[in-house]
């Protein structure tokens, strides 16, 4: 009921009439509720972020009873399941970093390989069609006559 709620209050095409809301934020909203509910729909990441929610709310309830029950349990409480949920959302988002890097060097590398062979290639070509080849080698013949003629 909460998803199909947040997601006919966020909709992009839902929202377009209030001027207050920005398109892509509304967008940006709707992706993340999606988000949710897909992750919510599988069982097992259900279960982890009930286990998540959990320990927010034992570490809340332990950290409002260090500050001597300044403020309200529920509120202390969502601010330690915010922390943890951030605190798994930059995981994961330098997860997904180390990731790109790592298949953004895999690229670099093929591409270096590739150029490398076609300067090769390219080298070799030339060799074979310029001058350069036929002058050596006719150097060598050269020097090699020169020699039979001086055994000779």
């Amino acid at each position: 009921r909460k998803y199909k709620a947040f997601s006919l209050l966020l909709h992009p095409d839902k929202c377009r009439y209030k001027k207050d809301i920005d398109e892509n934020r509304a967008k940006t909203a709707y992706d993340e509720i999606q988000r949710a509910k897909k992750q919510l729909d599988d069982e097992d990441k259900a279960r982890h972020v009930r286990g998540l929610v959990e320990q927010g709310m034992r570490t809340g309830k332990q950290a409002w009873q260090k500050l001597n029950r300044e403020g309200t349990l529920e509120s202390v409480q969502a601010k330690e399941v915010q922390r943890i949920f951030a605190q798994v959302e930059y995981s994961r988002r330098e997860v997904d970093k180390r990731e790109r890097n790592y298949e953004q060097r895999e690229r670099q590398q093929e591409e270096d390989e590739l150029e490398k062979e076609r300067r090769e290639r390219r080298f070799d070509k030339n060799w074979r069609e310029g001058t350069r080849v036929d002058k050596r080698i006719g150097n060598w013949r050269d020097f090699q006559k020169k020699e039979k003629k001086q055994k000779a």
